[in-house]
């Protein structure tokens, strides 16, 4: 258990935090040497890319001028890499947690509901949902702002990483033994993890969801 908990650990740090941390530093990077002057100030007519997403464009454009056409491409297609791979495994873990939690607790005597045939049902549930949630939007105009949709699934992601940090709270405290539940320090990551979580799903929905639903009626 010890080997296996160091290995993952590892190979987190490498494959996902080390990873999103160069990513992230990198774009932020990109982002401020392309908008801003050398003492902190916007530099001129780039406000126009202030809404919105138009800063993503506004970066392709920038970089067009400086490096050419083709690290604009570059970019927009790093851009879309970037969104489609997070959103495919997205789909994927989801699919996958829900199709062993519903295998392992309710159908794991059934031989018809094998777990191959479960993650392709959540998988395509999820698709079709996605794709009807699109097409709504040639009834409503909110949802074919994709700011809107993106801030909207961000706070959704947030509310269950505050659901995932509680249980796992409750779990730790409650049900596991001493023996392999989490150290202390984690323990503390973890009451944070929940708040930050917590905290900032509140904001989104308080910002974001319910006035848009309470503008429905």
């Amino acid at each position: 258990w010890r080997q296996w908990w160091r290995a993952a650990n590892i190979e987190h740090f490498f494959s996902f935090f080390l990873t999103c941390l160069a990513c992230l530093v990198l774009l932020s990077l990109i982002s401020y040497s392309l908008f801003y002057q050398a003492d902190g100030q916007l530099k001129e007519g780039v406000s126009q890319f202030g809404t919105g997403l138009n800063f993503i464009w506004g970066q392709a454009i920038l970089l067009e001028g400086r490096l050419g056409s083709t690290f604009k491409l570059m970019f927009l297609l790093m851009g879309a890499a970037i969104l489609l791979t997070t959103e495919l495994g997205v789909l994927d873990a989801t699919a996958r947690i829900s199709a062993d939690i519903l295998k392992v607790n309710y159908l794991r005597d059934n031989a018809l509901w094998s777990l191959s045939k479960l993650y392709y049902c959540f998988l395509w549930g999820e698709i079709l949902l996605g794709s009807a949630i699109l097409l709504y939007g040639s009834v409503n105009p909110h949802f074919k702002q994709p700011l809107f949709l993106i801030e909207t699934s961000a706070a959704m992601n947030g509310g269950v990483m505050f659901l995932y940090s509680m249980i796992l709270l409750y779990m730790n405290s409650k049900i596991l033994s001493r023996s392999i539940s989490t150290s202390p320090l984690r323990f503390v990551a973890m009451v944070w993890a929940a708040a930050f979580f917590g905290y900032f799903s509140l904001q989104a929905f308080r910002v974001q969801i319910i006035p848009y639903f309470s503008s429905l009626f």
